[in-house]
């Protein structure tokens, strides 16, 4: 008797874990990064980032949530890695290692300059900015990690001579740098090439503004997955067909221009 009424109950168990499989296939997925717009910004506007935009068009398609949220970039890193969240957005490869990446990129990183249309900049890491005025953040690594560590050290040794080099802190420094640059009061305005056209964008300055890519090569940005989640690489193989579709379907296309990008291929 003993047995048989164990059978029953792992035969109800059984029936009842059945039941509630599919609901276990369902994952939440917890992204983070700091701001860091187009690629990812505010998680309650309406226009987030194209970054989360894609995560949510690919990871919702296949049954999942994606909860997103803003952190310190070290912090997230650094979280991420212990497993307390699932991924960050918009990390280089030299950034996280262990982390577990796809093969398609969420975009790139280029420096760039922002310059009044006409100027016939040409950026030389020996000689830069040909006694231009630079607009820039204080603060702010410009290297990112990928060996740009002379406009780094050119702030640093100019950032006391206003004639060289004006520096602005707060959120809206990037914008209030390029309203300077339209009005003359600054000549250049460095960030990545992809914030530069936003920004520029976004403010109406399209017209007005171009930015010159620096002699760098562009080095490609991934939502990098953590090495603490078994489910790590499952998500990333979904990342890349998602992507994959999105591009073929002409939807990648439409969530960029929305920011006023075109596909980083």
């Amino acid at each position: 008797m003993r047995r048989r009424a164990i059978r029953s109950v792992l035969a109800a168990c059984a029936t009842l874990l059945g039941l509630a499989a599919p609901a276990a296939l369902a994952d939440t997925i917890r992204l983070r990064a700091d701001a860091y717009c187009p690629t990812n910004c505010a998680p309650d506007a309406a226009r987030p980032g194209y970054a989360v935009e894609i995560a949510r068009e690919v990871f919702e398609a296949a049954g999942h949530r994606v909860e997103y949220d803003l952190l310190a970039w070290e912090r997230a890193i650094a979280d991420t890695r212990a497993g307390l969240y699932d991924g960050v957005i918009g990390a280089g490869p030299g950034e996280v290692p262990g982390f577990v990446l796809g093969v398609q990129p969420i975009g790139v990183w280029q420096l760039g300059v922002a310059v009044r249309r006409g100027d016939d900049l040409k950026l030389d890491p020996a000689a830069p900015f040909a006694g231009r005025v630079v607009g820039a953040v204080e603060g702010y690594g410009y290297g990112y990690g990928y060996g740009e560590q002379w406009l780094e050290d050119y702030i640093a040794e100019h950032g006391h001579d206003p004639e060289r080099v004006q520096l602005l802190s707060g959120p809206t420094a990037l914008a209030s740098n390029l309203k300077k640059l339209v009005s003359g009061r600054v000549d250049c305005v460095p960030d990545s090439t992809g914030v530069l056209s936003y920004h520029a964008h976004e403010l109406g300055l399209d017209d007005r503004l171009e930015v010159v890519p620096a002699l760098s090569e562009r080095s490609d940005v991934f939502i990098a997955l953590s090495p603490a989640n078994p489910r790590s690489a499952q998500w990333a193989a979904l990342l890349d067909q998602g992507i994959a579709e999105l591009r073929a379907s002409g939807r990648l296309a439409r969530i960029l221009a929305a920011y006023g990008l075109e596909d980083w291929r």
